[in-house]
This record gives structure tokens, C-alpha cells and sequence, in this order.
């Protein structure tokens, strides 16, 4: 017995939208079509005056850097 065409169609719709959001989470999408921007933070700012940041840019503000870029991405 043969699935009948409509029932064929429903899970193609099915299998083709829960590709499409796969897709579109995975992280390679998002570093290949996502704007990229650099933020760059001053270290003496940073620890002269508390700033809210990242604790990593923190920590490698006390490693001695004087300036952390951090790259992120624009939605």
C-alpha cells in the first residue's frame, strides 16, 4: 500500500522547514552571512573605571594588554 500524494506533501513541508531552521541556527551561517564588528575596549578605561564588559577582556586587561578586540556579530 502505497502513502497517498497528500500525505507525501505534508511531511516534504515538514522535512523542508525543520532544514530551513537547521540551517539557519548553525553557527557557519551566521559567520558567513552576519555583519562582523570589532569592538575595541581601552584596558586603562576598563580598569580605571569599572566598566561593564566580558570578564575575559577583564582578565586579559590584568594579563597586561592595554587594548582587547572583540569580534561580534551584528544581527
Amino acid at each position: 500500500m502505497l502513502p497517498n500524494t497528500e500525505t507525501i506533501k505534508v511531511f516534504s513541508g515538514v522535512f523542508l522547514v525543520a532544514f530551513a531552521y537547521l540551517f539557519v541556527q548553525n553557527d557557519d551561517y551566521h559567520k558567513k552571512f552576519d555583519k562582523q564588528v570589532s569592538i575595541e575596549y581601552n584596558c586603562n578605561s576598563v580598569l580605571r573605571n569599572k566598566l561593564d564588559v566580558p570578564q575575559f577582556v577583564i582578565d586579559e586587561c590584568n594579563d597586561g594588554r592595554r587594548i582587547v578586540i572583540v569580534k561580534a556579530y551584528q544581527e
